[in-house]
């Protein structure tokens, strides 16, 4: 078998010092990747409640689009009674002339016989017509009042489908910022499987080197002992400080 020098022990010893050194630096990686973890984690959690407040604020909204348009309807059937009422007084006016045997207000006013009747059937006309005149502006005016209120929903509801709009933009953003989370973080579980893989082998390669210093030094002093060397002093020489022990250098 060759024999065993201090030089093949101390470049075993140098490679076990070298892997040790990379063993640290992959530590400190590990340890740079779980706080990059964290932050990732942090950020991720982060966004997941600003997409649930989100998430809630756009149900919130389509809950009031669907009053908005529940009041729409409604007015629009409020405004569909109101014209058909105008319509029934209308009919009804007519109706009423009719059975009275007046075509329209002009006949009343061309049947008097004298200037004084004249002047009497046009105080009838009048009231007729202030009645009638009364009831359309009424009318009319419930219909413009149902216009505005329909008309100010619509514009209400437009503002809201806007803002839900808004909302799921804002949503689809959120989303995206959490894949990229997400991918960060598998990302940073990859290296580090990859590092504590890489540690484990450098680990067990220390191990197996270490175990190889213990047996070359056990043959050294086997051979040194077999050429009857003395351990403990030689006036010619080196003095070997330790029987069996660990030599550092």
């Amino acid at each position: 078998a060759a024999k065993v020098t201090q030089a093949d022990i101390d470049a075993l010893k140098g490679s076990a010092s070298d892997l040790d050194k990379k063993q640290k630096e992959i530590q400190s990686k590990l340890n740079d990747l779980k706080d990059d973890k964290a932050a990732a984690l942090q950020k991720k959690n982060l966004l997941d409640q600003q997409i649930a407040n989100t998430t809630s604020q756009i149900s919130n909204t389509e809950s009031q689009i669907a009053d908005y348009n529940a009041l729409i309807l409604q007015a629009e059937d409020e405004l569909a009674d109101a014209e058909a009422d105008q319509y029934d007084l209308f009919c009804k006016r007519v109706r009423e002339m009719e059975e009275q045997g007046t075509v329209s207000y002009w006949s009343v006013l061309f049947k008097a016989t004298s200037f004084s009747d004249l002047l009497g059937r046009l105080d009838i006309v009048n009231e007729v017509m202030d009645y009638d005149q009364k009831v359309i502006d009424d009318l009319e005016a419930l219909q413009a009042e149902i216009e505005e209120k329909k008309t100010g929903l619509e514009a209400s509801k437009a503002d809201l489908e806007a803002a839900k709009a808004s909302l799921e933009s804002q949503k689809r953003q959120l989303s995206s910022q959490r894949d990229e989370a997400n991918k960060l973080v598998r990302e940073i579980d990859d290296n580090a499987a990859e590092y504590q893989a890489t540690l484990k082998d450098l680990e067990a390669e220390e191990r197996r080197i270490e175990q190889q210093v213990k047996q070359l030094q056990k043959q050294l002093e086997e051979q040194m002992a077999a050429e009857g060397k003395n351990y403990n002093t030689n006036p010619g020489g080196y003095i070997w400080p330790v029987n069996g022990g660990y030599i550092s250098c």
